[in-house]
């Protein structure tokens, strides 16, 4: 059976000598882990392809014997270049991302949240330095709402300690 996943790239692990573990948040499945065989000796630049801040359509087979999918076709969507340049909008990005990653548990489909970290991410690639104090926190805070965590209207919070006492409790479920 073969799926369409339009994702960002999160991580990547290493999983042979020439396979990666891809860990994916998609608008259609939420977050998933796939492999991509053989990419890391591959001459059709689909490693390139697979790094972090990458929002790629992928085509994957999911096989009654593997319990990962795996990685067919990647067709970049888009790479924000502007990030890979600039290290203050690079550290904003990585930890917007750890943000997504230690919060939307496997396979938990939001394409609120998935929004959110496209439009997060197009604002830090446009941003100025000054700009750039402020996104982070917003984007904490609308995960906090998103989740159901916090109440939009309330004000003057440390986002941080809240955010930080939410993932203690979801690394904590069974």
């Amino acid at each position: 059976m073969i799926q369409t996943l339009t994702a960002f790239n999160l991580k990547t692990i290493p999983y042979s000598e020439s396979s990666l573990i891809v860990q994916v948040f998609s608008k259609e499945h939420g977050k998933q882990s796939l492999i991509a065989k053989g990419v890391k000796k591959s001459k059709n630049g689909n490693l390139g392809k697979l790094n972090t801040f990458s929002l790629n359509k992928y085509h994957v087979r999911k096989s009654s014997e593997q319990s990962l999918r795996t990685i067919i076709i990647i067709e970049t969507i888009k790479t924000y270049d502007e990030l890979q340049s600039d290290y203050n909008k690079l550290e904003i990005a990585y930890e917007a991302f750890w943000t997504i990653n230690s919060i939307i548990q496997d396979n938990q489909v939001s394409e609120e949240l998935f929004t959110l970290t496209e439009a997060t991410l197009n604002q830090i690639e446009k941003a100025s330095t000054e700009e750039l104090l402020t996104i982070l926190p917003e984007f904490k805070k609308k995960i906090l709402i998103c989740e159901g965590v916090l109440n939009p209207k309330d004000k003057h919070l440390n986002i941080d300690n809240i955010l930080k006492n939410y993932i203690g409790k979801q690394m904590v479920k069974l």
